[in-house]
């Protein structure tokens, strides 16, 4: 059978966010033999100990590039971006790496065994930002123009309006076979575009991805947005048990994996149940907590 480990990261001020997606995948990955992983930035003893206790791997990574000749310090964050194309380097001797950032959390395990699945057997597993409940803007940027801007910190304007009419792959979720060609690719090509920028940028490690899958003849199996649904761009509809968060558009399925995007995680916005009557709610993961 194949290792999997399953990876997230966190600062010690994103650790209650952490733990509840840890909460939402540890009993299940312990009955299969799949072990969770973290990228400790900058945790205090008391909570590694505490990951540790419950039998987490915990590396502290440092830079996967050089960051002395930035313009300005990079945030402790920031070493999460640079370490994900990375992951076979700092969690050594598994098959198949799942990441899942800790700003997101598992509703339903069958959306994990898919990740793992595909790739095992294609390579490399992800989820665009597209559905037909999701809003067309960021605030009140278009999603053409929010594209753009993100592109044209890697690649020539010709090309980043080329990438731009694709919808945006979101590196929060996915899952990658060992050998899969898209760890080099990436790798490399995020080297290249920080060495010429020489700052940090929130998303560059997820546009990089965008560009290898778009023009570096990989294999990809993207996956439908109930296995990463992004809530800052339309909210979950409540089932009838007052827990369970749906597709907001019929059949109103179970969504598998529920993510915090923007400020979701921080807020209790009013969610319409089945019947259109809103109620406030937290995105929060609601189950029992391990940590």
């Amino acid at each position: 059978m194949s290792k999997v480990i399953i990876i997230s990261a966190s600062t010690a001020d994103y650790f209650p966010l952490l733990c509840g997606m840890l909460s939402s995948i540890v009993p299940s990955a312990m009955k299969e033999g799949i072990t969770a992983g973290v990228l400790g930035l900058g945790l205090s003893a008391e909570q590694r100990e505490l990951l540790e206790n419950k039998g987490i791997v915990v590396v502290e990574p440092g830079w996967d590039y050089d960051v002395k000749e930035f313009t300005e310090p990079a945030p402790q964050f920031f070493k999460s971006m640079t370490a994900r194309p990375h992951l076979p380097r700092h969690f050594p001797g598994y098959d198949v790496y799942m990441w899942i950032d800790a700003d997101a959390w598992v509703q339903d395990w069958s959306a994990v065994q898919a990740y793992i699945q595909y790739a095992q057997k294609y390579g490399f597993v992800v989820t665009p930002e597209c559905d037909r409940s999701y809003l067309p803007f960021y605030a009140a940027t278009s999603v053409l123009e929010f594209s753009f801007k993100c592109f044209v910190e890697c690649v020539d304007k010709p090309s980043a309006q080329q990438l731009a009419q694709f919808p945006l792959i979101n590196s929060g979720v996915f899952a990658a076979r060992q050998d899969a060609p898209h760890w080099g690719k990436w790798s490399t090509g995020l080297g290249e575009v920080l060495a010429v920028r020489k700052k940090h940028s929130f998303l560059i490690e997820q546009t990089v991805l965008n560009v290898v899958i778009r023009t570096g003849d990989v294999k990809t199996i993207f996956l439908s947005s109930r296995y990463n649904w992004m809530c800052n761009r339309a909210m979950p509809v409540l089932a009838a048990d007052g827990v369970t968060l749906l597709d907001p558009q019929a059949p109103f399925e179970p969504l598998g994996i529920i993510h915090m995007t923007a400020n979701m995680k921080y807020e209790q916005p009013r969610l319409l149940d089945q019947n259109g009557v809103p109620q406030t709610k937290s995105l929060r993961y609601p189950g029992p907590a391990l940590f």
